[in-house]
């Protein structure tokens, strides 16, 4: 038996609760997606100024070493857009150089702790130690 009076409706397309889910989920992706890549950016900035604040002291404590700190136990040096200071104190007494045989050299010896201090053009400072020997030589014979 057929049924009279009703008309079978097709809906087509979103209804109105559908399309505001659909919204609200991807807000939420979004949201996440730029989230990650936010924190994704400040970690590869850090590592860049990690990097850098590497390179750089490598450079300087390269520069230091070839410091004598006997000699020079202070300083200040511009290297390259840093300003480096360096402040040495004796920590073992200064002592006479001995040979691989067990006699004197023509040297005296000292170890060294030397603060080191750079600052940039911004006013940013940055410290760290370095122990090294510090030396001089003798006027006399070590024989």
């Amino acid at each position: 038996m057929p049924m009279q009076g009703r008309t079978i409706k097709l809906e087509k397309g979103f209804s109105l609760l559908e399309a505001i889910v659909a919204l609200l989920l991807v807000t939420m992706l979004s949201m996440t997606t730029f989230s990650w890549i936010s924190n994704l950016l400040l970690s590869v900035s850090k590592i860049e100024e990690n990097a850098l604040r590497n390179v750089t002291q490598r450079n300087v404590t390269e520069f230091i070493e070839d410091i004598n700190v006997m000699a020079r136990p202070s300083g200040i040096q511009e290297l390259g857009g840093v300003t480096l200071q360096w402040d040495a104190a004796l920590i073992e007494p200064i002592k006479r150089g001995k040979s691989m045989t067990g006699g004197n050299t023509a040297f005296e010896l000292g170890l060294y702790r030397v603060s080191v201090t750079l600052t940039d053009v911004t006013g940013k400072a940055a410290q760290f130690e370095v122990v090294q020997v510090g030396y001089r030589g003798l006027l006399e014979s070590p024989l």
